[in-house]
């Protein structure tokens, strides 16, 4: 019986050594595996910044230019509302002359 016994318990530790040693490689894996990942995260990471950076300088960029065109937007308003009053004013003589 103690024979038995033994073999059975030497068996079972067979085994118990078998999974530990499988559960250790499983966790070396995974561990190899997060490693990687979070050295793909890391450089996402640093892309994305610099995507948020010349994100930012492309909107500031454009503002830049639509404060711009605005002015320029006014100037031209301002010039063409000007040739119009002169427009309107030389019209007005002309009518006034014409009936004298």
């Amino acid at each position: 019986m103690e024979d038995k016994t033994f073999e059975l318990l030497t068996k079972m530790y067979s085994e118990f050594t078998e999974f530990k040693a499988n559960i250790n490689e499983k966790v070396d894996n995974l561990t190899g595996e997060v490693k990687s990942l979070k050295g793909d995260v890391n450089k996402n990471t640093i892309s994305l910044e610099d995507v948020h950076e010349k994100l930012q300088t492309m909107a500031e960029v454009q503002q830049t230019h639509y404060e711009e065109n605005q002015r320029h937007h006014q100037e031209i308003v301002e010039l063409l509302s000007s040739k119009i009053d002169t427009v309107e004013n030389a019209v007005r003589n002309t009518n006034i002359k014409a009936i004298k």
